[in-house]
């Protein structure tokens, strides 16, 4: 006998889309189907677990191919609405999602959304007057109705952990999915100055191109560095450190954050509507972390930085007790079988 999945969980593009929905499905078991494009099923090297359907939508970077492909997509969604009578639809963004929501609306589904950054991406807003519900993941810049905040989804080794005690300052560097030149031999070498007067150990994740040459500039240095362009284990590297610096993606955030650790973070300035930017906007303004913008960044910046986070130490750890996602995919689960 077919499995009748009972919810559907779409999401592709990005990380900050993917992994909450992942989440979020992997959390429903035999109940939830996980809905994505080709590019999307592989992405950050994630093994899913949960049931899953690839449709045929490309990219919307490639307008011609995503137009030949969106209809294909509606008619295989309606296909699978069809065969399950899904009770619900959550969509938490990225192109796979359009043609999973205009078949949930012409047939009717319960439509949900999830917003995991300080901005709606552009599916999301699309589909805002027809959600039961909008859950967000951070607040929104601009408030929007019927939005419920339940924090991002996270996986579960993502749980607040005790500040460490490391015999050296230990610094993550979070390149993001695409790696990034000022989070690569920019930051290294800034973190070599820090170094004279501080001992570091470093944990950087870089672009793939960059790491045999961070690694030799770490070792001519005379640092202690661990360098690749892949961790499968962030959330215990985040653990383990001191201070991160990373891009401000929304579920960046929310796992440095919830372990419990202060961050600067350095927006990527091509982000669509520039969310990355109010991200960080967020954290600085709560006092969880600092906002160090890439067109203000210089070696004075980054170690100013750096000073004001370990000198403030005390006051940024009482702040970051106040945020955790860590209940987050339970009160998701809980708006969408309500």
């Amino acid at each position: 006998m077919t499995t009748k999945y009972r919810y559907f969980i779409a999401a592709g593009g990005t990380g900050g889309h993917i992994f909450p929905a992942l989440a979020v499905a992997e959390a429903l078991g035999n109940e939830g189907l996980f809905i994505t494009d080709k590019r999307s099923r592989n992405y950050g090297n994630r093994n899913i677990i949960a049931p899953c359907s690839v449709l045929p939508i490309v990219s919307s970077a490639r307008k011609f191919k995503f137009l030949i492909s969106f209809l294909p997509s509606v008619l295989k969604t309606l296909k699978l609405i069809i065969i399950h009578r899904p009770e619900g639809i959550l969509s938490f963004g990225g192109y796979p999602c359009l043609p999973v929501l205009t078949a949930a609306l012409l047939t009717r589904r319960r439509i949900f959304l999830h917003e995991s950054n300080t901005v709606p991406g552009r599916v999301n807003r699309i589909f805002m007057r027809f959600a039961k519900k909008i859950m967000i993941g951070l607040p929104l810049k601009d408030k929007i109705s019927r939005t419920v905040e339940t924090g991002n989804p996270l996986t579960r080794d993502v749980i607040p952990k005790p500040y460490p005690k490391n015999s050296k300052r230990c610094i993550l560097v979070i390149g993001g999915s695409q790696g990034s030149s000022v989070l690569g031999l920019a930051v290294a070498r800034i973190l070599a100055k820090f170094a004279e007067k501080t001992n570091l150990e470093i944990t950087h994740q870089c672009k793939e191109a960059d790491v045999i040459a961070l690694r030799n500039f770490y070792i001519e240095n005379k640092l202690t560095a661990e360098v690749s362009h892949f961790f499968n284990n962030i959330p215990e590297k985040i653990e383990h450190a001191d201070l991160v610096i990373s891009r401000s993606g929304a579920i960046s955030i929310s796992e440095i954050l919830t372990i419990g650790r202060p961050g600067i973070f350095i927006p990527y300035p091509e982000a669509k509507d520039n969310h990355q930017f109010f991200n960080a906007k967020f954290v600085d303004d709560n006092h969880m972390g600092i906002l160090l913008e890439e067109k203000n960044f210089t070696q004075e910046s980054l170690i100013a930085a750096m000073e004001k986070v370990f000198t403030g130490l005390p006051f940024y750890l009482e702040k970051l007790t106040l945020f955790s996602h860590q209940q987050a995919t339970q009160k998701v689960l809980d708006i969408l079988k309500s």
